[in-house]
């Protein structure tokens, strides 16, 4: 049971959240453009976990492989 104060309080991180600025990029793997904050930190690389764990499995096969 949210109480006014809190609405009014999450009403305002919303605004705030939506000042932020966002940039538009390409997923490594699928290539799916996506959204992300412009953050002070490394860019996003995937549009979703499910391309991450792709990209991540398919290094390990990679490493494997040259291992070998």
């Amino acid at each position: 049971m949210a109480t006014e104060d809190q609405e009014a309080r999450s009403a305002a991180g919303r605004a705030l959240a939506a000042l932020r600025p966002t940039v538009t990029g390409a997923c490594a793997v699928c290539g799916a453009p996506f959204e992300t904050i412009k953050a002070g930190r490394r860019p996003k690389r995937f549009c979703s976990t499910r391309c991450q764990v792709r990209a991540w499995r398919a290094a390990k096969r990679a490493e494997q492989a040259k291992g070998d």
